[in-house]
Parts: structure tokens; sequence; C-alpha cells
């Protein structure tokens, strides 16, 4: 300190020392902060995904020339003298340097679209702001959101900062959502489909083209209010259609409701509205946006079936016929209400019953109803037919006709189906006419005995007189009686079939020479036709002989009477293992498939164009098949129109 004091040029100098190093140590510090900030500007631009760059103009021009010149210089003069990476590689560059010394008529190119941009540039005081700009390289187009402000000096421009975004994935996107959006509006417009949407905020609806055409409006004549909507829905629909949309809103679920509108022109339409409601984070609705569909087509469809079913189930109710629907194991899963006006049942204490637990059936036809019930299962789709006995409430039984098929595989059925028709009467009536055609054929019998026998005696009478005209006469007659007493002895057969009492005897015989014989007889009623027999060597035949020759007469018999134009029959034997299979071919007019289906039944004649000349009962086959059947033998016909028939038979060497 007394230093100082005593040498003053010392303390200036050392202040002044103190106050050099003090600025020196501001201009560090200072030059340090800009080292800096500048370090972290340099980071930021090289860092960020925004491009940036700096455009210098070679030839500044003044900003009072016309805006065409401007725009000419900008083309022309404007040039990149630095940039960022992220700018460099919007332009399909790796670094900055790429870009640096590019001209802006290089990367955007002057068409009418960017003059417009440098035109707004110009007016806008050389500012703009998120202005789209697009970059072309071949069939590839970049799309930038742009950011520009002009370097102005002495009213002249010398440069450009550039700010860009690339928005090509958020276009593409757009350009997509777009496509999807006019895709979806095609197939909405084609579908019949309309769409809504009811800002509640503003309480307005709006519909589209398809929506007010689906109400038969005119386009922009729908008033955009929930009021005006209900008004075109039927009185009946109005209230509930209103109830369904509070409910979709108030529990926030889609809107799904069917209802019916009036058309202006007064038809009746349906349509089927689905929507969803957007709520805001305070849980209040925002906005409904939904669609319309026309379902007229569909409720047409609907109340046809409806119909359909309900005349159904009348007629099913009012049926002669029982109907009843079991599953697999026998359970009756559907019983029409019929039954009670058939069997006494009420329908509801049948459901549920096993027919092999509970069953109705008389004892003794149980075993025919299982093989039934087999045989449904066993063969899907094909109706089988039987009769059974079924007990009545009263404690009667009634003869019941069923026919049963297997439609388990039946999506809509699942099931085994049942008819049962009561034919008691019919039988009764049949047993009645069956005694009547038994006692009349008994009783007639006898007295056409007598007058073929007084036929006999007058015409040997008459042959010697040698009266031969009316001996001929006679003998016509007694053809004639034979031809009764034929008929007579078929309706006795047929009486004695449905009565269960056609006895059959047993004895040995040989079957060729029985054909041999039978073929004799009936060679000599026919001269049109030689009746040729392929017979081999076969092993006596126990069985009916006389049944046996009645079947093979009555197979030649109608051989001979079908085949008028042709001139021969062939009798064929075939001997196998167990039996022996006896044909008889002939020429002539041949038989339908449908006709041979009902061939063989009792009083069944064929019934065509061709055969209202043949006369006869049709009993001849049905008494054949049952000498045949009892005989335990098959019998069966090969045959087309045209084409001749093949009636076959088999026999049993031992029955």
């Amino acid at each position: 300190m007394n230093a100082a004091r005593n040498n003053p040029r010392t303390t200036k100098e050392a202040i002044s020392e103190d106050l050099t190093e003090t600025k020196d140590g501001k201009r560090k510090q200072e030059n340090q902060s800009a080292t800096k900030h500048e370090d972290i500007y340099e980071t930021f631009i090289s860092r960020t995904t925004e491009g940036i760059c700096r455009y210098e103009l070679k030839d500044p021009f003044s900003i009072n020339d016309p805006k065409e010149k401007q725009i000419e210089a900008l083309y022309e003069s404007a040039v990149i003298v630095e940039c960022n990476d992220a700018m460099a590689k919007m332009y399909g560059h790796k670094k900055a340097i790429d870009l640096v010394g590019e001209r802006l008529k290089n990367l955007t190119v002057p068409n009418e679209k960017n003059d417009s941009l440098f035109s707004a540039f110009i007016e806008l005081n050389y500012r703009l702001s998120e202005v789209e700009i697009s970059y072309s390289v071949g069939e590839n187009t970049t799309y930038f959101l742009h950011d520009c402000i002009g370097i102005l000096r002495d009213q002249k421009l010398t440069g450009l900062w550039v700010l860009q975004r690339d928005i090509t994935s958020q276009k593409l996107i757009e350009a997509t959502l777009a496509k999807t959006r006019n895709q979806l509006n095609f197939a909405l417009a084609a579908g019949s489909v309309g769409t809504y949407v009811w800002n509640f905020k503003t309480n307005k609806i709006t519909w589209t083209k398809v929506q007010e055409s689906l109400y038969g409006l005119k386009e922009y004549s729908f008033k955009g209010t929930l009021e005006d909507w209900l008004s075109f829905i039927h009185p009946q629909d109005a209230e509930p259609t209103r109830r369904a949309i509070e409910n979709s809103i108030r529990e926030r679920k889609e809107l799904s409701v069917e209802f019916r509108i009036f058309w202006p022109d007064g038809s009746v339409h349906w349509i089927l509205s689905r929507a969803n409601t957007i709520f805001n984070n305070k849980g209040e609705p925002q906005e409904m946006s939904g669609i319309n569909i026309d379902i007229s087509e569909r409720k047409f469809k609907e109340q046809i079936i409806l119909e359909n079913e309900e005349r159904f189930k009348a007629l099913v109710q009012n049926s002669f016929d029982v109907i009843t629907v079991f599953n697999h194991e026998g359970t009756i899963t559907y019983q029409s209400e019929s039954i009670e006006r058939v069997l006494g049942y009420a329908a509801k204490q049948r459901l549920g019953e096993n027919i092999f637990e509970k069953s109705l059936v008389h004892p003794d036809d149980l075993e025919t109803e299982k093989k039934l019930f087999e045989s449904c299962l066993q063969q899907p789709s094909k109706y089988i037919q039987t009769e059974l006995r079924m007990l009545h409430k009263d404690g009667s039984y009634r003869i019941m006709e069923v026919g049963c098929i297997n439609l388990l595989n039946n999506s809509s059925i699942q099931g085994i189906i049942k008819n049962y028709r009561d034919i008691t009467k019919r039988r009764e009536i049949e047993k009645q006419k069956e005694e009547f055609i038994g006692i009349a054929s008994h009783e007639l019998k006898t007295p056409v005995t007598s007058i073929k026998a007084y036929a006999q005696i007058l015409h040997d009478t008459l042959i010697e007189k040698e009266d031969f005209v009316s001996a001929d006469l006679l003998l016509r007659m007694d053809h004639q009686i034979d031809r009764l007493t034929s008929l007579i002895s078929d309706l006795l057969d047929v009486t004695k079939i449905t009565e269960g009492q056609l006895i059959l005897k047993k004895e040995k015989y040989d079957l060729t020479e029985l054909i041999n014989e039978v073929v004799s007889d009936l060679q000599m009623t026919t001269k049109r036709h030689k009746i040729i027999t392929e017979l081999q060597e076969i092993k006596p035949i126990t069985g009916d002989k006389e049944r046996t020759a009645q079947v093979i007469v009555n197979l030649l018999s109608n051989a001979i009477k079908y085949s008028p134009s042709a001139d021969k029959i062939i009798v064929k034997t075939t001997p196998t293992e167990n039996e022996v299979i006896v044909s008889i071919q002939d020429f002539g007019i041949g038989i339908s498939k449908e006709m041979q289906k009902k061939l063989f039944r009792r009083f069944f004649r064929v019934t065509d164009e061709s055969t209202r000349t043949f006369p006869g009962l049709g009993l001849g086959l049905f008494i054949a098949t049952e000498i045949v059947r009892k005989q335990h033998g098959r019998i069966w016909v090969e045959s087309a129109p045209n084409e001749g028939s093949t009636f076959c038979f088999t026999l049993p060497y031992h029955f």
C-alpha cells in the first residue's frame, strides 16, 4: 500500500492493467457464448427433418419491377448457397453440398401453377406460408409444404429463406382415401345405400342424393330436421323409431331399426337404418352418422314366407293326415294337431314321447313299425309305405296307411317324417266289396257251369242233326262262357288272396314239361304268333303246379294280347344254384317306367292310347304276383315303350 502511494505510476498502470483484463474477459465470454449458440444452431439445422435452404439472387431486382419480370428473374437468378442435408435429400441428393449451386428453375419447374405461387409471394410482401408445391422426376412426384421469406435490401430482393416439409406420404394417403371414398360412394349408390349425418350441435341432418332417392324425394328437398324425417315414416312406426334413436344415444350402442315409409306417390317402402353416435370427452353426443337401406324386397319375401308358413300350418292342422316328425331315436319332435281329430290324443301329449317306449301301434304290428323305421334310417329321402293298426284314445284300433321319409339331412326339417291316414272305413268298404264279390262269384259259378254243360249237350245235338251254323254259334257261346268262368275264377282268387285264404299245394313236378304243355295249349289260340321255347335242363320243382301253370298262362296270354303286330314270343328258363328264372319275351307295345311301378297292383290296367282296345279287369298280374310270392319267388318286368316287354319270375327248387 505504501509502495503504491509512493509510486503513482505504478498504481495507474495497475488500474489500467485491471481494466484491460476485465474487457478481455467479457469479450472472451461473448465470443464463447456466440460460438455456443452457433453450434446449437448448426446442430438444429443439421438434425431437423425439415428442409432449410437460402437462395441468393445473382442479379438482385427491384421490388418495383413488373411482376412478370420479377418472376422471370427469380427462376433465372436464384441459386442455393447453403442448405441442410434434409433439404438435399428432398431433391434426391445425399448431402447438402450436392444441392448447393442449384438454380431455382431446376427445382421448381416454370409452369402456370408455380407462376401463381410466385405471384402470391410477391403480392404478400415476399412471404408465403404453408403453400403446397411439387417436384417431379420422371413419373415420380414429391410434394412439399413450403414456407418462404424474401431478403430485402435497399428496395431490392437479394435472397430467399426457404423452410420445406415433405408431405408426399400424406398426399398418397389422401389420394388413397379419396379413391376409397369415391369407390365407397359408388358402391353405396350402386347398392342403393343412402347415408346421413346428424350434427347435434346444429341439430341439422344432412342426407346424400341416394338417401333422398330412397324416400322418393327430389334432390335437396329434405329439410334436414328429425321431425321432417319422422314425417315420412309410417304413423305406427314413427314413435318406435324415435325411441330406438333415443335408446341408441342413451345406451351408447349401435342403432339398428326397421320402419315403413310413405313416398310422395303414396307407396309404402321398408327401410333399415343403422348408425353410430360420436361423443366428446364429457360424454355428450356430438354427431350421429349412419346408412339407410331399402329392404322392401326382403320384407315382401318375408311376408310371403310368413303367409306360406301360416297357410302350411293351417293345412297341416286341418289335414286328414296325422303328421309326426321324429329324431333318429324315434322321439317325437313335432306332432300335428290333427292327431286329436284322428286318434283322440292332444298333440302336446305326444311331444317328447318315444314311439318304441310308448307306442300306439297294435302289438302284432310292432315289428312292422320297427322295420319301417329302420328302412327309413337306411334309405334317406326314399318314401316308404306300410299299414299299421293304431290305438285310438277310446280303446279301439284304427287301420292307418303310413308313409315315412328320412329328412334328417335336410337343414329345414332335420327329422324323419311320418304321415298317418285313417283308412279304417276304406278297408271296411273293401272288405264288404270283397265279401260281395266272393259271394257273387260262388253264386255265379254253379249256374255258369250248368250253362256250359247244357251248351255242350246242345252243340253235340246240333252236330248230329248237321245244323252246323247253329252248332258254330253255340261253340262261340261256349268260348264266351269260358271267358266268364275265367273272370269268376280270378275274382274268387282275389277274394282268397285278400282274406289270406289262398292256399298252395306242395308237389314235385317237372317245370319244363309244364311249360311245354301250357305253350302247346296256347299255341292253338294264336295263328299269328310262333311261341319259341329255349328251355335248359333244370332240377324238379317242389311247389303248386296248377298255380304255377296259371302264372305262365297269364303271362303268355298278355304277351299274345299286347303284341298284335309281332310274330313271335320267346319263353326261356335259366337255372341257378337255388332257383330257376322263367322269362317270357314279347315284341309288342312295351310299357313305360311310370306304368311299371303300378303294373302288379290289383285292378290296375295300363291306360294310354295304345292299350284302350285291350280288354281285362287288371287282376291277372296281381294274382300271378301273389302266387309267385307265396312260393318265395320274385316277379318283375323289363320294358320300354315300342320295344316289347320281358316278364320274369323266379321259383326256388323248394319252398
